[in-house]
């Protein structure tokens, strides 16, 4: 066999690996998306105790974003994974028979201390298992087929989850369980450890904090165009956030029916594969490049539309428009991410992103929550919309940067300053 052809192997390998995991995880999240809070207020829990267990998960997973990042960069990426997906199993086991706040609690955070194991980690495995090959051109394809699995995953795993929890809603979490264990194996066999693991001896806390992500923000801070992605990210996930709170209750009051929901919910994971497919059409750096500008412009002119249309089928159009921008973003996000950081730092810098992202949410939640008692819902979109008309001058300038970069031997990550 040629080294070409084992190249192309080892690509075509790589890529089938990192496919199945995206699934097989979104699919185990997807379960529990209709139930998780029927289930905390069926436990007795008021809203104020269910929303304390969701933070306690959200918080644990920002907490160990950042070192679970550090620990797949020294100890592997396919370690990091492991650990993730094990703790994952052990939580949703847990909650299979646990029943008061306390217990729930504890289990939610350990849940979310896993996914912080597995967030950037599989993506950190690809790239750099891309990129030894010379394949880096792959990236966004393999990025738009995995948004496209997880709308799948998604819909079908919120509509077994659904019917699962109509007989139990304890029992939708077995399935999440079964996923999550039976992700070990695949991972074992199928994500071979990249060159760049290091086995470190003297200690898991030495490896893990201080040297890495001091490190890391030695290399944002000299790299300019990092700095605006990072900016970017924070500006759309609060404008995002608002419409991932009220969509509910906005489109409630448009259609007067809960019942009208649920078809919502279908209607939006076929917008999110289309988003993902129109993405996934990425052959070329140019491409992803302008996907990377397009998806947020139609994200800005879809919320706008929403905020001043009353027609329910207008509404509801626009909003299937910004979850199709939305997913369609999402994947040249992480493509254009990994355009600007280095291979050594990748999983921690990837991990941070996604720390900073979730950051922008945490303040959407108090500042938009705040201001739709004041002003409305209606009126806080448009506030939303605003926002992302910040993102779209730094947008246009990463695109420059990156259409440049085309041009000369070295990634803007090394060449930017």
């Amino acid at each position: 066999m040629s080294v070409l052809a084992a190249n192309a192997d080892d690509v075509r390998t790589a890529r089938y690996a990192f496919l199945t995991l995206e699934g097989l995880l979104s699919l185990g999240d997807a379960f529990t998306n209709t139930t998780y809070f029927l289930f905390m207020y069926s436990l007795g829990l008021s809203k104020f105790h269910a929303n304390i267990v969701n933070t306690v998960g959200i918080s644990a997973f920002m907490l160990f974003q950042l070192p679970t990042g550090a620990f797949a960069d020294h100890f592997g990426r396919r370690t990091a994974l492991l650990v993730g997906v094990i703790l994952e199993a052990l939580a949703y086991g847990g909650i299979l028979f646990s029943h008061t706040f306390w217990s729930i609690t504890l289990l939610i955070g350990l849940s979310g201390t896993g996914s912080a194991f597995i967030s950037g980690s599989a993506e950190a495995w690809l790239v750099d298992r891309l990129k030894a090959e010379r394949a880096d051109s792959e990236i966004p394809g393999i990025f738009g087929t995995s948004a496209q699995i997880g709308s799948v995953s998604t819909i079908a795993g919120g509509l077994l989850g659904g019917l699962i929890g109509a007989h139990s809603l304890r029992m939708s979490f077995l399935p999440s369980l079964v996923v999550a264990a039976a992700a070990v194996p695949i991972i074992w066999t199928t994500f071979p450890e990249t060159p760049r693991a290091r086995l470190l001896h003297s200690g898991i806390v030495a490896s893990l904090n201080l040297s890495t992500m001091r490190n890391c923000a030695t290399f944002i801070r000299s790299h300019k165009h990092l700095q605006d992605f990072l900016v970017m990210n924070i500006l759309l996930a609060f404008a995002f956030q608002a419409l991932n709170v009220f969509w509910a209750p906005f489109l409630k009051d448009v259609f007067g029916s809960v019942a009208a929901l649920g078809w919502v919910w279908c209607c939006v994971g076929a917008a999110r594969l289309i988003g993902a497919s129109v993405f996934k059409r990425s052959h070329s750096r140019a491409y992803a490049h302008n996907c990377f500008v397009f998806f947020p412009l139609l994200c800005l002119c879809s919320i706008l539309s929403m905020a001043t249309l009353h027609n329910a089928s207008a509404v509801l159009i626009s909003f299937l428009l910004f979850e199709l921008g939305r997913a369609g973003f999402a994947p040249a996000r992480r493509s254009t991410l990994n355009e600007f950081i280095s291979g050594d730092k990748r999983a921690t810098l990837v991990s941070m992103a996604s720390l900073l992202y979730r950051l922008g949410g945490i303040a959407s939640l108090l500042i938009t929550g705040a201001l739709a008692d004041r002003v409305g819902i209606r009126t806080t979109f448009i506030f939303s919309a605003g926002v992302v008309l910040l993102s779209i001058p730094i947008a246009l300038n990463l695109r420059r940067t990156l259409s440049a970069s085309e041009h000369h031997s070295a990634p803007p990550s090394l060449t930017a300053s």
